[in-house]
């Protein structure tokens, strides 16, 4: 009779499912074409999920594995695993979780009780894994959608699994990967993701255009740009920057996963546009100068005349000091699938009025759209709602440009030796501030040493 009731539901296709329960099968060395191509056509996606992410994380430290799950010969599921050791013990750490249906509550479990089995075995001392499965739908300013999805029943299930969810937290609060992010739908017409963009924006992407800037993808030879830009930020804000090597391994081995970009300006064409639109502003006066009416137009016009004068006499400067063509910033992306992901843009701050983060994103998402991308992810926000966040004017401006706001799960723990796992924790805690500490300490001194020289 339950059957009966349940009879189109999803109850009752979980009923079925536990009926025709299959024999779960696993490969820890998967060859990675196949394991790639798998995890590709999957909805859950990740960059981390490929095995390049592997291969880079390998020269960080890890060691990484490619699993991949197979029910009768077909291919259900893969992960990559990260393992490493330390004084405790060794922990695994399985990025954004397994690519495959997450929604499929029964493989959901299997996968799960393999990885717990497969880490009792091993005598790992935790398990970890972070997931970028939604938890709940959001409007763009961040509020819960009340008629949205809501998908914490996975967290019921990843926890009756035996993995502890570690809370619903602020995005920087030690997750590897934000649980916060905007990600951009891109399968509109470019013109109307344009109109969609915050007015002040698109207007500062439109004057950008006119003042000769452009976006275009570059190589490994230029990846200097994205240390030294990075840098700066980096002294600005007291944390430790990324090396040369560094990027290059990633840029290496993402191979086709990864897009890198450069912002430039070419100051001849400012300068010709400028004289453009103030001969505009002055035909625009001389055609209603002898009408009082128009006094205020007139001075309105005036004023605008007045801030280009100023701005092409900048502009001279700039020249002077620069030649023509001034490179404004760099941007690495990371493609998976049919997702992009904007893991770093650092712009040079000599010339903050160019405002190049704005045409990065724009033409970014243009060209991509153009090459089949759907999903332009901006990478990581706080998720607080509160103006006074110290990065709530970040988070705002990945909002102006109309993606959606995405919650993730976050984390979940498995913990076969928790007395070791809970002294990694401590330990690698008192680590980080120490070394956060250490740095901004160096930071300042090397800003008193410049000071008195």
């Amino acid at each position: 009779m339950m059957e009966t009731l349940l009879h189109g539901s999803i109850g009752y296709d979980i009923i079925e499912r536990l009926r025709m329960r299959k024999t779960m099968e696993l490969t820890r060395k998967t060859d990675p074409q196949i394991f790639d191509a798998f995890a590709t056509k999957q909805d859950s996606i990740h960059y981390s999920k490929l095995s390049f992410w592997g291969e880079f994380e390998s020269t960080n430290g890890y060691d990484a594995e490619y699993w991949s799950f197979k029910e009768e010969q077909e291919l259900v599921a893969t992960l990559v695993l990260l393992k490493k050791k330390s004084i405790f013990g060794t922990f695994w750490y399985i990025p954004n979780g397994p690519a495959m249906d997450v929604f499929d509550l029964d493989l959901t479990d299997k996968v799960l009780t393999m990885i717990k089995d497969e880490a009792l075995k091993d005598g790992a001392m935790f398990v970890r894994i972070d997931s970028n499965i939604p938890r709940l739908q959001h409007d763009n300013k961040g509020d819960v959608v009340e008629s949205g999805f809501n998908n914490e029943f996975v967290t019921g299930y990843y926890e009756k699994a035996g993995f502890k969810h570690t809370g619903y937290n602020y995005g920087y609060s030690g997750y590897l990967f934000s649980r916060f992010t905007y990600v951009l739908d891109l399968e509109k017409e470019f013109d109307q993701l344009v109109e969609q963009i915050a007015m002040n924006m698109r207007n500062l992407y439109k004057k950008n255009l006119r003042r000769g800037v452009s976006v275009h993808d570059a190589g490994r030879d230029d990846l200097h740009y994205l240390v030294k830009y990075g840098k700066e930020l980096s002294d600005k804000l007291e944390f430790k920057p990324k090396s040369l090597s560094f990027f290059q391994r990633l840029y290496d081995l993402a191979k086709e996963h990864a897009v890198y970009r450069l912002c430039v300006a070419d100051l001849s064409v400012a300068k010709e546009n400028i004289q453009t639109e103030r001969t505009t502003l002055y035909a625009s006066i001389a055609k209603v100068e002898a009408n009082p009416r128009k006094a205020g137009f007139v001075k309105e016009v005036r004023r605008q005349i007045e801030d280009l004068d100023k701005e092409e006499r900048d502009l001279d400067e700039l020249i002077r000091k620069n030649g023509n063509n001034i490179v404004l910033g760099a941007a690495l992306y990371l493609l998976a699938g049919d997702r992009s992901y904007n893991i770093y843009t650092y712009t040079n701050k000599e010339f903050p009025s160019f405002h190049a983060t704005i045409s990065f994103h724009v033409e970014t998402i243009k060209a991509f759209r153009e090459k089949g991308i759907r999903h332009y992810d901006f990478v990581g926000v706080s998720g607080s709602l509160d103006p006074k966040d110290p990065y709530f004017g970040l988070q705002d401006f990945k909002r102006k440009f109309g993606g959606d706001f995405v919650e993730n799960l976050g984390e979940f723990y498995f913990k076969p030796k928790p007395k070791q796992a809970r002294l990694y924790d401590r330990t690698m805690v008192y680590r980080r501030k120490f070394e956060r500490k250490s740095y901004s300490i160096f930071v300042k001194l090397k800003r008193k040493r410049r000071a008195v020289q």
